[in-house]
This record gives C-alpha cells, structure tokens and sequence, in this order.
C-alpha cells in the first residue's frame, strides 16, 4: 500500500508534467470539444495552470456565445490526496516500528512531492 501511495504521488508529478509541456492555450486547442466550441479562428479565451486539482483550466468559446470550461487533473488529484492521508496517519499510529517507518519515509516522499508540484503549478 506505502508504493502505490508514492507511485499515485509520483503520477501526480507526471500529470503535471504532461499538462503543462508545451504551451497552455496549445494544449487547450486539441483538447477542444468541437461540437460545442466555436469554430473561429482561436477559441482558447483562457489557459492557466490550476493547483487544485493538479492540471489545466481552460476557457473555451462557445456556439451559442456561452463560455465552456474545461479542468483537467482531478482523478489524479484526489487518489494522491487520500493515499497521502493514508500513508500520514500510518506513520503517526501506533504498530510497528518497521511499518511506521516505511510510512514516514513514504509521508516524505508525498510531502516532497507536493511541494514541488504546487510550487510549480503556483508560478
């Protein structure tokens, strides 16, 4: 359970990785449900990096002049989120030694993680 804490935090940092690698206001453009965007030119009104969920919130134009929204990075998000919680309450509960210290390693992993994904979603 601890490894698949750190690898749903690790999927986490790639979930990122993969909505923030090239332009935004791109990204939004091919993920575009064109049967209720406009069809101009440049569709995208807004394109920005979110922290919660961990992903991208874009603003797209619509047919009947009605903005859509899209968000990208909640499934991800909220497995991470709890197994964190989890894997936290594990090295702060009482069992064995050897448990509670694979978790508060596997805590620290997360945490770190965390930390370098908000950072980077905050800039």
């Amino acid at each position: 359970m601890l490894v698949s804490a750190v690898a749903a935090c690790v999927t986490l940092l790639i979930t990122q990785a993969g909505s923030l690698r090239e332009s935004l206001e791109y990204r939004c453009l091919l993920a575009a449900d064109y049967s209720v965007v406009a069809h101009v030119d440049n569709p995208v009104l807004s394109a920005e990096a979110t922290m919660v969920p961990i992903g991208r919130r874009c603003v797209w134009l619509g047919q009947d002049g009605v903005n859509v929204v899209g968000q990208t990075g909640w499934v991800p998000t909220i497995v991470a989120f709890a197994l964190t919680i989890f894997i936290l309450a594990m090295s702060i509960l009482p069992g064995p030694r050897k448990v509670r210290i694979l978790a508060l390693s596997a805590s620290f992993i997360c945490c770190s993680i965390w930390a370098i994904v908000l950072y980077v979603a905050s800039k």
